[in-house]
């Protein structure tokens, strides 16, 4: 009791003085939250909410060309995702559509992409505005402990099914226009952790036609899409010292999960 009265001292004092971070995701279920309320907001129906912030998100897109040939450009930027569980807790879950499966809603309520095509110069791809929101879902593909969603952090281990559904534009520099998906784009991946983990690919091989303004059909299709939400850990971008939570930045959600396990000892000697 004195060594958690002391981490939570030492936490929230430390949160005080330097200000909260930008984003997170330390867990409730399995360890230490308090003091980091700007990440975990309250809905209406009492269940809490998870806002994961990507700022190294990279994507590739198939263009296909009216000609017919296709061309693959990269694009980077940064998205945000809700999650909303179903209870007060991070990693509560329910069943809802009673398959054996818990599963929780969830959101995607940021994308701005941008990459340069050799044919069509600037492009920048980001969610549609005026249309659905984005919603999606995380399902755990093996319910080993009810109640929760069976994936880290909030259990050991564990696999879920995620997708999005998202309405997109892209402002393309060479035409002078920004077109748009009249059908949502479903990426979907089996994601190893939440938020997604580094390797976690969504993906989408369905073509997709484009519209222009004035919601007319273009020559223009969106061919495969690759997106990892979090593209860090790689060569180029390794995990610093101290990155507990592998989200490619210490701050104090690594503080967090560090401080929660204090002293813990699996030594030999250690009683």
């Amino acid at each position: 009791m004195i060594r958690l009265k002391f981490k939570l001292l030492l936490i929230c004092s430390l949160v005080l003085l330097f200000g909260t971070a930008q984003s997170g995701f330390y867990n409730s279920h399995l360890g230490f939250t308090a003091c980091l309320g700007s990440t975990i907001h309250s809905a209406g129906s009492g269940s809490a909410i998870e806002i994961d912030q990507f700022p190294n998100s990279i994507c590739m897109l198939e263009i296909v060309m009216p000609w017919g040939t296709t061309e693959t450009v990269w694009t980077t930027g940064f998205s945000t995702m809700h999650v909303v569980f179903d209870g007060p807790l991070e990693g509560d879950a329910n069943d809802s559509d009673v398959n054996g499966r818990e599963e929780v809603p969830t959101e995607m309520v940021a994308l701005s992409l941008t990459g340069t095509s050799p044919t069509l110069g600037s492009l920048n791809l980001r969610l549609m505005s005026g249309r659905p929101v984005a919603l999606g879902q995380m399902e755990e593909t093996v319910n080993s402990t009810p109640g929760v969603l069976d994936i880290p952090p909030f259990t050991p281990i564990g696999t879920a099914d995620s997708f999005f559904n998202i309405f997109v534009e892209i402002e393309i520099g060479a035409l002078g226009q920004t077109l748009h998906t009249e059908q949502p784009i479903r990426l979907s991946s089996l994601i190893t952790h939440k938020p997604p983990a580094p390797d976690d690919l969504y993906e989408n091989l369905e073509i997709i036609p484009l519209y222009n303004a004035a919601g007319e059909p273009t020559e223009f299709q969106l061919g495969a899409i690759q997106y990892k939400l979090n593209a860090c850990g790689d060569a180029a971008h390794p995990y610093p010292i101290g990155d507990v939570n592998l989200d490619c930045i210490v701050n104090f959600f690594d503080f967090a999960m560090f401080s929660d396990h204090w002293q813990e000892c699996t030594r030999p000697q250690c009683p």
